[in-house]
């Protein structure tokens, strides 16, 4: 693969060419490399949509809103545990089909620790040579050509109409079925994850697809939230004790820019049974203290107060954040 230099001006041409087709939803893809390991490039298996097999990919994920594409490839890698060291260049791109089109650039990076990945607990890879991957194509109609299927014995007869019905009709379908909660408990306010899934986990990516979807079709009347971690935030609670046993975190790539972040909720009443509960879920994080960490064992501290992003409905009052996530303005009369 020939990658191309990435500049400023690159990143701008893809992004405005790609608006200007009509395709506002972007993604990237990491070919990450290991030099130690005959130039093979890192792949990590993605359950088939219709978890009857798997799809080994590149790490991807989307680009968020006041994201540069490269900014969006740092949550990508991170969520395996791993941590860009740089961008080297530009691969190409194709378009993956759903209910709208995606266009994925992919990227060659290089990570600090590329080992880290045997490490990094759930996740499944494997190193393959680049010529066995198919160039990224700017007319793929579907999967991304950089995916390999492998099952055990042959595909299943109905694995294909099953994908098609996962990526397309499912959201729609759940939707439907929170749009009734949503309307029988008359809710006021919806909270989800971003459209990132926060790092790019793809069931958060699908809770929140579901969910965007569910306030659109209840007439968005509900005040419709995102958790957010405001890049300040993150910065402090990731510097750890000169004593912690856990890993040091550099990435702040899970944070977004502080101005993004719309509201913010004093819990410090409940940092105990936060802390509590996140002890009893022993299988997925690890609790020192007031700090934690994930399996990939970066530790940051546990915080008292929650962050999220208003997406649709009336700001409330407050500056620079909301206080109450039912609040909303007060209406002006004459």
């Amino acid at each position: 693969m020939t990658a191309a230099a990435v500049t400023a001006r690159l990143l701008h041409h893809l992004v405005a060419g790609s608006h200007a087709e009509g395709i506002t939803e972007l993604a990237v893809e990491a070919a990450i490399g290991h030099e130690d390991n005959d130039g093979q490039i890192l792949l990590i298996a993605s359950p088939g949509p219709d978890f009857t097999d798997e799809t080994w990919i590149p790490p991807s994920g989307l680009v968020l809103p006041g994201q540069t594409l490269t900014d969006a490839l740092h949550p990508a890698v991170a969520m395996i545990g791993l941590s860009i060291d740089e961008v080297t260049g530009y691969l190409g791109h194709h378009d993956h089909a759903g209910s709208q089109i995606t266009r994925v650039f992919r990227f060659a990076v290089t990570v600090t620790d590329p080992e880290a990945i045997c490490r990094h607990a759930g996740t499944g890879h494997r190193w393959v040579c680049p010529d066995e991957l198919s160039g990224p194509a700017t007319d793929a109609p579907s999967l991304p050509s950089s995916a390999v299927t492998t099952a055990a014995a042959g595909k299943p007869p109905l694995a294909g109409q099953l994908r098609a019905w996962a990526r397309g009709i499912y959201p729609d379908e759940a939707a439907a079925e929170l749009k009734t909660i949503i309307d029988e408990v008359a809710a006021d306010v919806i909270v989800t994850y971003d459209a990132n899934g926060f790092y790019g986990h793809p069931d958060h990516i699908q809770a929140h697809r579901v969910a965007r979807r569910a306030h659109q079709l209840t007439g968005q009347r509900a005040k419709f939230y995102a958790t957010a971690m405001p890049r300040s935030v993150l910065a402090e609670a990731v510097r750890l004790p000169e004593d912690s046993w856990f890993t040091k975190n550099p990435d702040l790539s899970a944070s977004m820019p502080d101005e993004q972040v719309t509201t913010a909720i004093d819990a410090a009443g409940y940092l105990d049974a936060k802390l509590a509960a996140m002890r009893a879920h022993a299988t997925q994080i690890t609790v020192d203290g007031e700090f934690f960490a994930l399996s990939n064992d970066l530790g940051q501290r546990a915080l008292g107060i929650e962050y999220f992003t208003l997406l649709a409905g009336p700001r409330g009052p407050g500056d620079p954040y909301e206080r109450d996530l039912f609040a909303r303005a007060p209406v002006q009369t004459r």
